[in-house]
């Protein structure tokens, strides 16, 4: 559990430069409750590979710029909530993200349809 613990509190630092972190760590963070039994499984054991291999990948978060509109893109599912910040560069080709944000539901806001989640 203590690991776990470590793990998590060093991904928390860096959760706004890796997209939809909260459910990434959904099943982990699900073990550190106290009436739920400790079994490290499959569906853990990929939280962890996939919390890993987004610290070593892209995208690459870019420098806002207050001059220029953003996007903003949200997201839902059973267990969290997240949204991405996007902004063209000089050039108004693709939209790069400038921030994420992301949070598990507690039990009653899963209870929401989709529209109040998002």
């Amino acid at each position: 559990v203590k690991d776990i613990q470590r793990l998590l509190g060093f991904a928390n630092y860096y959760r706004t430069f890796i997209p939809a972190f909260a459910t990434l760590a959904a099943p982990l963070t699900r073990l550190l409750q106290k009436k739920v039994p400790f079994q490290w499984g499959e569906v853990e054991q990929r939280a962890f590979e996939r919390i890993k291999d987004a610290f070593t990948k892209e995208p690459i978060l870019q420098h806002p710029d207050p001059c220029r509109p953003f996007v903003v893109e949200a997201d839902a599912s059973d267990v969290a909530v997240g949204a991405v910040l996007l902004q063209a560069r000089q050039d108004g080709g693709l939209l790069f993200p400038c921030a994420y944000h992301s949070r598990k539901l507690n039990s009653s806001e899963r209870n929401y349809t989709i529209w109040e989640k998002e």
